[in-house]
């Protein structure tokens, strides 16, 4: 948790809060703005029409503008403030951020991310990333990620099932393929057996039906081994010294060994068999599961640095410990559940009565054994309907399964057991064995029994009870028993401290560790029997907890990510009805009688139509294209950047009631808040309000100033000469076609007098900032043409300005402390834009000339002008009314000696001001300060002439003897302007608001000459009874660019009569 120091935390970002930041850090705090938000409020209102007919928007842009870019405001989107407490230093909050995935800071606005993102929301054209409005404050883009989509939720291996939809959608094969494999390797082959739990929860089902998210697996699989491009098998580097033993090789210890490999780890997995894969190699049929399926991706494995030894059982009589005195630092089991379970029926030792496992495994080993005509399988799992099939392809004329349970409970995969019936095998529900009959040791029957459903029994299932008087007998030549498997542990001898659980399983602890130290067990020799995608899933977990062993870590839960993300969007009943296309199998004449792969695959098209029919539950998919797009720039981050971060402050300033658990704890002088004055405030009123806020929490934070943000460095020494150089910025390669951008730093290298020409990857990013600093220096460049977005080098804001343009001159001028004299940049990428239809040529003779006239331009940069020098702290009061004292009042607190002019005596006659109570109260404020000396009050004197300009007015009087007043500013305060005695070079005009008639800037005090300010009073009398517009406008004289440590700021009120 970091911990920062602010004068001032701000609550949410409307226009009255916005201006309180801003005028806050122009006089010198530190601000912190907090809203909840991915951009700030303020940004989104554009519903005013002022005066001038434009949108309030063209006066709000500035102040965003400001904001966003000023070195003493930090603004934190997605954030809450979850609690305050009292500190040494003040108080601190503690900030929760939500996770955000694209960071303002260094997002360059490329629209890339967009371009390439997959997901289109259905009814609108918005996609995952996109931007809310190009006018928001950050100007940037925004990931919509909601809760994991429920397949994913379902899938035992998280593999990110809408991505790699969304991907296949786009026709984006290869990048599906990758993105299946962050998760887990094996795609070929969960492609065509995985038991898929993720389709029963798609959101489809409640439309029309799943999507086939199996299928669509196994299409991009197979489209790899037809359009090779992708090698999966790229040897990872070794990060971690230890040797990590796996003993067995079937779909658990292939996945820990993968994940383990790309962890870091050399990995070597023991075999007992001389076929590698396990059970995928012996038991499931090549109608299924083709062996060069499984042995492409074997290689896949051994590519990447796994040693697999094959034909290696485990010592029984050393065990498990051999392998750590081999020099092996953890040892996961993963063995399986390769031993049949027992019906303990009359004649189950007869010849022609075979277990399944050991069955199946002699048939993918090449044997052929006879088995008559007729045959029963018993049993209701997938090994019972692999064994009945594999039974029909050896030649057997008729097949019975005999289930003891219904069709609904049967455990077999449903697609499996279609093609099972296609084939003509015949499903027996409520039948069970009773007792194999022999003759001459040899099996001819197989007596049976109907069976009807009695008591729930605890697993929810109704318990199946014999029909009395219901027995009958089938011929038969073979029966298979395929009742469940469990683990084969005869390799863990008696001294083992590995407990073993009466199912003859490894007992293991949350974290798969065994009870003896450093052997750990995952997949079916942990649970029993179970599918091959919840081995992997388990052994995946296995790897991360015997690194985390390995590393001395804890075992940990993976983190919920969900609850910070968004709910799935309600369902739209309305959606057409499209059903999923029918897998393509071969006809049943072609494919009973050999073990070709029955189920054929999803054509391109097929692939395509069908991923199309995904919902995009989560919105974002997390196919991560944008993060590929983006690596330039590196502002995109999927894993969400979400923190808790301490930040100590001294006031709060909030326009809005704070939660009354903060109000207990802050004192009521730390907090500034006016929500007294409700909703719907005009732009002029907000203003003013904002600035009330800002002076308030100045006249407080007086003590606490910043002079210079700590990253600014001070700005390089103009040079005469021209030695120019070229910076060209592609903005992650969105400026115009990449071969555009080579040919114009070509062409600008080409001139005599350019030392260097580059392209950038953007402009606006810090590194690009460096990059340009880096070579003036080391270059000694004199003059520099920037080809980017920005307009200018000038310390200004327009209605043209954006976020990117700002901090790229920010950048440069500011933290890279570059001289903006030697600049001149040109908006290249405008005119790119206009010219996307133009040949390439056209473009690119467009642009040299840009570059040529900007390269001549260059050479004649002369020194812009400094800035103001110190000014004095002083302020003259001409005119007394209720604001004026106020804001003399303020003013004074903040450090500044105020004088007090007026033509009558207003605080010897209270007839002058009226009899309001309120005057009262501030008068005697005002004579406490009189008596001090802070504050100087200049009766009955009238202006003679006033001239002069920003740090240096002179105020001249008639018929006094008093000596010509010298002040910095001038606030005047209901006068009206056009009787002020103007001479010099101060032009009446220049009284006039520096915008369009009507159109309110973001500082309704300002007049056109710089250092003159004059009050501004809203109709709206509740904001008058608080003195808000004084408290408003000394925010507004304090501003930082006239304040120094020492002199003067004058502020002149003239009397005008109070209207009643």
């Amino acid at each position: 948790m970091t911990k920062e120091n602010y004068g001032a935390l701000i609550i949410g970002s409307k226009i009255e809060s916005l201006k309180a930041a801003y005028d806050l850090a122009t006089i010198g705090h530190r601000v912190l703005l907090i809203e909840e938000e991915e951009k700030l409020q303020a940004s989104l209102e554009d519903t005013e029409i002022l005066p001038s007919g434009a949108r309030s928007w063209y006066a709000i842009h500035p102040l965003l503008m400001a904001v966003r870019n000023h070195p003493l405001v930090d603004i934190v989107t997605l954030s809450v403030v979850d609690e305050i407490r009292h500190s040494k230093e003040g108080f601190s909050a503690f900030i929760r951020n939500k996770p955000y995935y694209i960071d303002t800071e260094l997002c360059c606005f490329c629209g890339r991310c967009r371009e390439i993102c997959p997901v289109e929301l259905p009814g609108s054209l918005k996609k995952a990333v996109d931007c809310i409005s190009e006018k928001g404050i950050p100007r940037t883009f925004f990931i919509d990620k909601r809760k994991n989509p429920p397949c994913q939720n379902a899938c035992p291996l998280g593999i990110n099932i809408q991505g790699y939809l969304a991907l296949i959608a786009s026709g984006k094969f290869r990048e599906a393929l990758n993105l299946i494999r962050e998760s887990a390797p094996l795609t070929g082959i969960l492609g065509r057996i995985c038991h898929h739990p993720c389709e029963s929860q798609c959101r489809r089902n409640e439309i029309d039906e799943p999507l086939a998210i199996c299928s669509s697996k196994r299409f991009v699989a197979d489209y790899e081994l037809e359009n090779p491009y992708h090698d999966s098998g790229t040897e990872h580097k070794e990060r971690y010294k230890e040797r990590i033993a796996i003993i067995g090789s079937g779909p658990a210890g292939l996945m820990a060994a993968w994940e383990l490999t790309r962890l870091g780890y050399r990995v070597t997995i023991f075999e007992t068999l001389p076929g590698v894969g396990g059970m995928l190699r012996t038991v499931i049929a090549g109608y299924r599961l083709p062996q060069s399926i499984l042995d492409n991706e074997i290689n896949a494995l051994e590519k990447m640095g796994i040693e697999i030894i094959a034909n290696c059982p485990i010592d029984k009589d050393k065990g498990i410990d051999s392998l750590f005195d081999e020099g092996f630092k953890a040892i996961l089991v993963a063995t399986g559940a390769d031993v049949n379970k027992k019906l303990g029926l009359s004649g189950e030792d007869l010849a022609g009565v075979y277990d399944s496992i050991p069955f199946l495994k002699r048939i993918n080993l090449g044997e052929r054994p006879s088995i008559g005509k007729r045959a029963v399988v018993i049993g209701g799992g997938n090994a019972a309907l692999e064994s009945a099939r594999t039974l029909l392809r050896l030649g057997a004329d008729e097949v019975n399964i005999l289930y003891r349970r219904t069709s609904e409970e049967m455990p077999g995969d449903k697609n499996e057991l279609l093609l099972t019936m296609e084939e003509g095998i015949k499903i027996n529900y409520l039948v069970t064995p009773i007792r194999f009959i022999g003759k001459d040791g040899r099996l001819i029957g197989v007596k049976c029994i109907h069976m009807d459903l009695g008591e729930v029994e605890p697993d929810g299932r109704r318990r199946p009870v014999p029909k009395k008087g219901s027995e009958f007998i089938l011929d038969a030549d073979t029966a298979i028993v395929a009742i469940g498997q469990e683990p084969e542990l005869s390799f863990i001898n008696e001294e083992s401290s590995i407990r073993i659980s009466r199912h003859s399983t490894i007992k293991t602890n949350r974290d798969y560790h065994t009870e003896q130290e450093g052997v750990f067990a995952a997949g079916d020799v942990v649970t029993g029997s179970a599918t091959v995608v919840e081995a992997m899933g388990a052994a995946k977990k296995a790897a991360l907890s015997i690194h985390r062993y390995l590393r001395g870590k804890p075992w940990q839960e993976i983190e919920d990510q969900d609850e910070t993300r968004g709910d799935y969007e309600p369902l739209d009943f309305n959606t057409p009805h499209v059903f999923r296309p029918l897998m393509p199998v071969r006809e049943v004449k072609e494919r009973r009688d050999n073990f070709g792969e029955v189920e054929l695959g999803y054509t391109k098209e097929q692939a395509i139509q069908e991923a199309k029919r995904c919902l995009q539950c989560g919105v974002c998919s997390e196919c991560k294209q944008c993060e590929i797009v983006c690596q330039n720039v590196g502002a995109v981050n999927h894993s969400g950047i979400k923190k808790h971060t301490e930040y100590r402050f001294r006031v709060v300033v909030s326009p809005r009631p704070l939660a009354e658990k903060f109000v207990s704890v802050l004192p009521e002088e730390r907090i500034f808040c006016e929500s007294e004055f409700g909703e719907g405030r005009r732009l002029e009123e907000s203003l003013l309000l904002g600035a009330a806020l800002a002076g308030k929490a100045a006249a407080f934070l007086t003590s606490q100033m910043e002079v210079i943000p700590k990253d600014s460095k001070k700005p390089s020494s103009f040079k005469e000469g021209v030695k120019s150089g070229l910076f060209i910025c592609s903005c992650n390669e969105s400026t115009g076609n990449p071969d555009v951008m080579k040919e114009l730093a070509k062409f600008g290298a080409g001139f005599d007098e350019v030392a260097h020409s580059e392209v950038l990857p953007s402009a606006c990013h810090p590194d690009g900032a460096r990059i340009v600093a880096e070579a003036i220096e080391g270059k000694e460049i004199t003059r520099v043409v920037l080809a980017a977005c920005s307009c200018c080098t000038l310390d200004m804001i327009c209605t043209a300005c954006n976020d990117q343009r700002l901090r790229c001159k920010g950048n440069l001028f500011n933290k890279q402390g570059l001289d903006p004299s030697i600049f001149e940049m040109i908006n290249l990428k405008n005119f790119m834009a206009t010219r996307r239809n133009m040949d390439l040529q056209g473009i690119l003779e467009g642009g040299k000339n840009m570059i040529e006239c900007a390269l001549s331009r260059v050479k004649f940069q002369e020194k812009l002008p400094g800035e103001y020098g110190a000014l004095a702290k002083t302020v003259a009061v001409i005119g007394v009314t209720l604001e004026g004292l106020t804001a003399g009042i303020d003013l004074e607190k903040m450090g500044y000696h105020v004088y007090l002019i007026d033509e009558r005596d207003p605080l010897l006659d209270k007839k002058i001001l009226g009899e309001d109570t309120t005057y009262d109260l501030i008068i005697e404020s005002i004579r406490e300060k009189i008596n001090s000396g802070r504050v100087t009050y200049l009766p009955v004197f009238h202006m003679k002439a006033l001239k002069g300009y920003l740090g240096n007015f002179k105020i001249e009087f008639l018929g006094t003897d008093h000596s010509p007043l010298r002040v910095s500013a001038i606030l005047f305060s209901g006068v009206e302007l056009e009787k002020v005695p103007l001479t010099g070079n101060l032009l009446r005009k220049g009284f006039a608001r520096r915008t369009l008639p009507g159109f309110h800037s973001f500082s309704p005090w300002s007049t056109g000459i710089p250092g003159i300010f004059k009050m501004m009073v809203p109709q709206e009398n509740s904001f008058n009874k608080k003195g808000l517009p004084g408290t408003a406008a000394a925010a507004e004289v304090c501003h930082k660019w006239i304040r120094t440590d020492v002199g003067a700021v004058v502020i002149v009120l003239r009397h005008v009569p109070l209207q009643r």
